[in-house]
C-alpha cells in the first residue's frame, strides 16, 4: 500500500471515507473472517483503496478540487463523482443542506455519520456502511446485503482477475 500512500502524499489533500466498526459488522462473520485472513489481505487492501480519494478534499461545507488551492462552497444540493485509489472505480457523493439540516450520502445509501475529521492533509468522513464498488463499469454501487456471498463480494473488488489473488 506504500505506492498508494505516495500518490496521496504528492497530491494536495485527500478524503478518506472511513467505515466504522459497526459498518464492518454489517458484512457478517464470513466476509470479515476472509478479509482479515492471510488470503483476504489483497481484497482488504482493494476495499480500503475504494474508500480513499486522493488529491481532492471534500468537507461537508467546502470542496478543494484536484490540484487546486481554490475552495468551492458546498451550499444547497451538490453531486460529486470522485475517483478512488481503486483503479477505474469512483464514489458518488451527494451533499444537501436545507434549513440547517445536512445530508451527506455516499453511493446513494451510506450516510456520513461523523463529519469532517480534520487530518494532516485532508479529511476523514466516517461512513455508516462499508462501501462496495459496483459489479461493472456503468452500474451503480449497492449496499451490502446478506444475499451477497463471498464470491460476489470478491468479484466487485477485483473484476476480471479475482481468481489470481
Amino acid at each position: 500500500m506504500g505506492e498508494e500512500l505516495e500518490k496521496v502524499k504528492h497530491k494536495h489533500g485527500a478524503t478518506f471515507f472511513a467505515p466504522s466498526n459497526f459498518a464492518f459488522q454489517k458484512l457478517g462473520p464470513r466476509i470479515n473472517g476472509f478479509l482479515f485472513s492471510e488470503h483476504g489481505l489483497k481484497y482488504l487492501k482493494a476495499l480500503l483503496q475504494y474508500h480513499v480519494v486522493a488529491g481532492e478534499t471534500l468537507y461537508s461545507d467546502a470542496y478543494y478540487p484536484h490540484d487546486s488551492k481554490k475552495k468551492a462552497e458546498t451550499k444547497g444540493h451538490l453531486h460529486f463523482d470522485l475517483p478512488t485509489l481503486l483503479e477505474g472505480k469512483s464514489l458518488s457523493v451527494d451533499i444537501g443542506s436545507f434549513a440547517g439540516f445536512l445530508s451527506y450520502r455516499i453511493n446513494g445509501f451510506s450516510d456520513v455519520s461523523v463529519l469532517d475529521g480534520v487530518a494532516r492533509d485532508g479529511v476523514i468522513e466516517v461512513v455508516s456502511s462499508v462501501l462496495i464498488p459496483p459489479k461493472s463499469p456503468g452500474d451503480k454501487a449497492s449496499e451490502f446485503t446478506e444475499t451477497m456471498d463471498l464470491e460476489e463480494f470478491k468479484q466487485r473488488l477485483i473484476p476480471g482477475f479475482a481468481q489470481e489473488l
